[in-house]
């Protein structure tokens, strides 16, 4: 089965004298648009202050360095 494509799809909006812009992650532009219009149900969950961009294969060796570290000790 073939794995679907998750796109970034962008959004702007006027709000008190200026233009805002939101980015929206779905399958496609309809998705993007289902998406948009359950915004209102939306619940606060945090700020995000700080985003690490990590390839897959850092984070497995990361990981495989420390259970090789913990179980030599």
């Amino acid at each position: 089965m073939k794995a679907k494509m998750i796109s970034r799809f962008l959004f702007s909006y006027y709000y008190e004298g200026k233009w805002w812009s939101l980015e929206i992650p779905a399958y496609s532009k309809e998705d993007a648009l289902g998406i948009i219009k359950k915004l209102p149900l939306a619940k606060y969950d945090g700020e995000l202050f700080l985003e690490f961009k990590l390839s897959p294969s850092f984070v497995v060796e990361w990981f495989q360095k420390l259970f090789h570290w913990l179980h030599s000790e």
